[in-house]
């Protein structure tokens, strides 16, 4: 069939290289959002195991440690004992694994193999994964200032995210007694 300007169907040559050149540039174009989406999906994820690994630290050795009447770091500043006194009958004390605690016993926390562990005399379980560095020192009489880094934190935080615990029990038991 002839058109009216003498043509034959079809597309010319020009036209086919156009078609392929803005069908390149929407794959390239799709292809550099994936890239870029993957880039930002991987880094929340990590960001989000950081988080956890932060959170799982605060809540349980913030516990011994509140509860503790005593804690003693270990020589090189990467663990901490931490001993329970002075429960009186009807206390509820747990242990950082949840089990009940009783006078004299311990928490150990540490560093190992890039993991937080913590063991309560039952045996050792991890608190959390992927912990790049871990710090621990104390202040005062009655603190204790744990600086956590977990892999994947964004390098905005330096040596780590600090956190402060008093030693609650210790310190009531100073007040009562003076």
């Amino acid at each position: 069939m002839r058109h009216s300007l003498g043509r034959t169907g079809g597309f010319s040559l020009i036209e086919l290289m156009i078609a392929i050149t803005l069908g390149l540039v929407l794959v390239l174009g799709t292809a550099s959002f994936y890239s870029t989406l993957k880039g930002t999906i991987l880094s929340t994820q990590q960001l989000e195991m950081a988080q956890e690994s932060l959170r799982t630290t605060a809540m349980l050795m913030g516990r011994s440690l509140r509860q503790a009447s005593s804690a003693t770091l270990d020589a090189d500043g990467k663990g901490i004992t931490v001993t329970y006194g002075d429960i009186q009958a009807g206390d509820t004390v747990l242990s950082c694994l949840g089990r009940a605690r009783n006078n004299g016993d311990q928490d150990h926390f540490y560093l190992e193999n890039q993991q937080l562990l913590c063991n309560d005399g039952a045996g050792a379980q991890i608190m959390a994964p992927n912990i790049a560095d871990l710090t621990i020192s104390t202040f005062g009489s009655y603190g204790v200032q744990v600086t956590l880094k977990p892999d994947g934190l964004p390098s905005s935080f330096g040596s780590g995210i600090p956190m402060r615990f008093a030693l609650r029990q210790k310190y009531l038991k100073s007040q009562s007694n003076p």
